[in-house]
């Protein structure tokens, strides 16, 4: 009878401590490591991320996928401000494997190997070229794509002439796009742009009429810097500049959504980041949110392929800091989780005594 009595209170102890640690359990579905700090860029071309650092002046970093091997790509390139990449998947007269990297006013065009580059574009009147995405649908010709500062949206031919999608002046700061699948409701082949500032809010604009403009979801309180096309049974990667540490989430989480757009808010000015499923139905597109962090800052993302994933626990390369955990927890942080487990193992080996003797 008292061995029954105590065993209820063994449970709710544990289950206490875990109600407890909710960052933690945030982290659930997700691992991360570290790759450097100033983190931005973040593509993957198959075998290997290729990722850039810097904020002012930035380089060129090769990156497994398990983050175990962090190694210079392309040294003799230098970018300036913060630099984006897109790899080409063959089309368009681009190509297959080719790299594309925004630096300041130009995109350069990088060779797998990273051996040599030149400059592909420098479109007249431009501020400062942000992230680039390929258009993978191939309703707007499979051009490259490429976001600028000053508000201008830019597309891209394989010899480099670059022509003006939109213009949605200072102050907006178009920062993701991506190409809807042509499953995707009313805006199928429609090129969908994140605008982060003032009225953030993702907007789709038709191929065929760009002076039409559509509002398909608002983000109030939140600066939504990336949009992806969701694929199948693919793992997510998104780079976090601050804290420099890669964070995935594994395909399970997006079981069902094959088909449909992701959008990552960044969390720089707002506290909250969050990653949000939209999907649509003719006109009407629905929002799903299936992560939220405190401050991580994210910047560029990538899917891969699933099968590509040899193992799914944390790992850190030999230049993580020393001052953090397995996972990227900081050890100052982790000291009351610590201290938790520690009282969580005390109740449970005084439990066992008491059962021992009675």
């Amino acid at each position: 009878m008292p061995t029954r009595s105590r065993r209820p209170s063994v449970l709710a102890a544990i289950v206490l401590i875990t109600l407890t640690l909710p960052n933690v359990a945030a982290q659930t579905p997700a691992n991360t490591f570290f790759v450097s700090k100033s983190l931005v860029g973040l593509a993957w071309n198959g075998t290997d991320f290729i990722a850039s650092r810097g904020e002012n002046a930035s380089s060129l970093l090769k990156v497994s996928l398990d983050g175990k091997t962090v190694a210079p790509f392309a040294p003799s390139f230098s970018g300036k401000n913060e630099t984006y990449i897109a790899v080409s998947d063959g089309n368009g007269g681009f190509p297959k494997d080719m790299l594309y990297v925004s630096s300041l006013k130009s995109i350069y065009e990088v060779s797998p190997s990273g051996d040599s580059f030149r400059v592909l574009s420098t479109p007249p009147g431009v501020s400062r070229i942000g992230y680039l995405a390929f258009d993978e649908v191939g309703s707007w010709g499979h051009a490259l794509l490429a976001v600028d500062d000053n508000g201008l949206l830019w597309s891209l031919s394989a010899n480099g002439t670059a022509k003006v999608i939109e213009d949605f002046g200072v102050g907006l700061k178009p920062e993701g796009l991506a190409v809807a699948p042509l499953t995707f409701g009313s805006f199928g082949g429609d090129l969908i742009v994140s605008l982060e500032r003032k009225a953030p809010q993702i907007v789709a604009i038709s191929p065929t009429d760009t002076s039409k403009v559509v509002t398909i979801a608002q983000f109030p309180n939140e600066e939504p810097e990336r949009v992806l096309f969701i694929p199948s049974d693919s793992d997510l990667f998104v780079a976090k500049f601050v804290e420099g540490n890669v964070l995935k989430i594994t395909a399970v989480n997006f079981s069902g959504y094959a088909g449909s757009l992701l959008v990552i808010t960044e969390a720089d000015i707002f506290p909250t980041a969050t990653i949000t499923v939209l999907r649509a139905a003719g006109p009407n597109v629905t929002e799903t949110r299936i992560y939220q962090e405190t401050h991580p800052h994210f910047e560029a993302a990538a899917f891969v392929p699933s099968g590509a994933s040899r193992s799914s626990t944390v790992h850190a390369s030999s230049s993580a800091p020393a001052n953090t955990l397995p996972g990227g927890v900081p050890i100052g942080e982790a000291v009351p989780i610590l201290v938790a487990v520690a009282a969580a193992i005390a109740v449970i080996a005084f439990a066992l005594r008491k059962k021992r003797t009675t």
